[in-house]
């Protein structure tokens, strides 16, 4: 799970700007929005975390920044470098200002791993290299687990691995002489045939809970369907998402695929080659299937190949699966625009079943979908968030609706009118 997240100098945003999963002390929808995270160490006052953050924004206001943020993220986290030469990816830092477009961009997050124990994770990158990361965990009190630099020039990484730690002498060595000064030391971390206990919960965090984001470009179809068939996903789940969205779809099948012309060229070749990959290729290949949905209509049943369904009902598909996914186990979700090709009605059903089923899953959304606070069944003020641009700067300023005062918004006030006749800020100037 995530407590929060900062982001500087990365894209549009220029001054660290900071995202909490973290609820107040408000009784708001308590029982379907917030979760207390059970913790190794527990606080005096129990941590309260949300299960869903709304941002909103007009178009170039940075919302897909944030989102592309947690991306960057996870590549760091998880794919090391090969070579001293590879660019680290996704690295652009605001360029509107002389200074910070040749400075480095930072990433902070706070999280909880799967040992119950909070990690504050800091990394600082150029496009060439990472120029700091550091490690804290709280397994008690606050302290440092590592401390990683580079030296530029000799394009070496020096880490400062702590006692706390606990990792052997030999296992410090093998991490220090194999992390390149363009990759993250948890991604080298996890490459390498080593052991440590605290280590390997950040690594699981970062594979199992912090998911890559979603955007309307996303293609969900392949990995839903996949964790359907080997029961990852729960299929008659899902179907009861679909039939519950109103459509007349009875059952989902897979069916072998006809091969085309050319796939079946390709299979002859791949037949003849030794190397794992093309082998494995080959075998996806040959075992390849379609999706049909099952539509029942009066006594009778017909199916209909996933690509002659609407968008509509193919997006529907790929989120109910997402939605059995990630509140069967616990996930964090970014998802941009989220009412892409949905009906308000449609988006306010999935909300509805995400937030009434018991789990610990965090999602952020970025949206346009004013008509969300209108539904205050849906959603707490320490969840609403914005997006802006300040427009001397031209930067993206992230702000929460608790930074307003009661003279913007009173406790009986209607946050959609007040956000659509612009006084929240968030949307275009035209």
């Amino acid at each position: 799970m995530i407590i929060e997240f900062s982001i500087k100098n990365f894209r549009s945003i220029k001054e660290e700007q900071t995202i909490s999963f973290e609820a107040t002390n408000s009784k708001e929808l308590e029982q379907y929005l917030v979760f207390e995270p059970p913790l190794a160490y527990p606080r005096k006052t129990p941590l309260r975390l949300l299960k869903l953050n709304f941002i909103y924004g007009a178009n170039g206001s940075g919302k897909s920044t944030i989102i592309d943020s947690l991306k960057v993220l996870d590549c760091l986290l998880r794919k090391p470098a090969k070579d001293k030469d590879e660019k680290v990816p996704f690295i652009v830092p605001f360029k509107f200002d002389e200074i910070t477009k040749n400075q480095p961009s930072t990433l902070k997050v706070s999280f909880i791993a799967q040992d119950k124990i909070v990690y504050h994770y800091e990394v600082v990158a150029t496009k060439d290299y990472i120029v700091e990361e550091i490690l804290y965990s709280t397994a008690p009190g606050k302290g440092v687990v590592f401390h990683r630099t580079t030296d530029p020039e000799k394009k070496i990484s020096v880490i400062d691995i702590k006692n706390r730690a606990q990792m052997k002498n030999d296992d410090k060595n093998t991490l220090n002489n194999s992390t390149l000064w363009n990759s993250t030391v948890i991604a080298t971390y996890a490459s390498l045939n080593i052991e440590n206990q605290i280590l390997d919960a950040v690594v699981h965090w970062a594979e199992h809970s912090l998911m890559l984001p979603v955007d309307p470009r996303t293609n969900l179809k392949q990995y839903i369907s996949e964790r359907i068939e080997n029961e990852k996903i729960n299929k008659a789940q899902v179907i009861q998402f679909m039939k519950e969205a109103d459509f007349c779809v009875s059952d989902l099948v897979f069916k072998k695929a006809t091969l085309a012309e050319h796939e079946l060229d390709l299979a002859d070749k791949l037949k003849e080659a030794d190397e794992p990959a093309a082998k494995e290729f080959l075998e996806r290949l040959l075992n390849k299937k379609d999706l049909y949905f099952t539509h029942t209509i009066g006594n009778s049943n017909y199916d209909l190949k996933y690509q002659e369904e609407s968008m509509g009902t193919q997006r529907y598909y790929q989120l109910s699966g997402l939605l059995d996914f990630v509140t069967s186990q616990d996930k964090i979700i970014p998802i941009d625009e989220f009412e892409s090709s949905l009906h308000p009605d449609l988006i306010q059903h999935f909300l509805a079943s995400y937030i009434r089923t018991p789990h610990q899953s965090q999602m952020l959304i970025t949206t346009h979908y004013r008509e969300f606070l209108l539904n205050k069944d849906t959603f707490r003020k320490d969840s609403i968030w914005f997006c802006d641009k300040n427009r001397e700067s031209s930067s993206t300023e992230i702000y929460s609706l608790l930074d307003f005062d009661t003279k913007t918004i009173r406790e009986t006030s209607s946050i959609y009118n007040a956000y659509k006749a612009g006084k929240l800020g968030g949307t275009p100037n035209i």
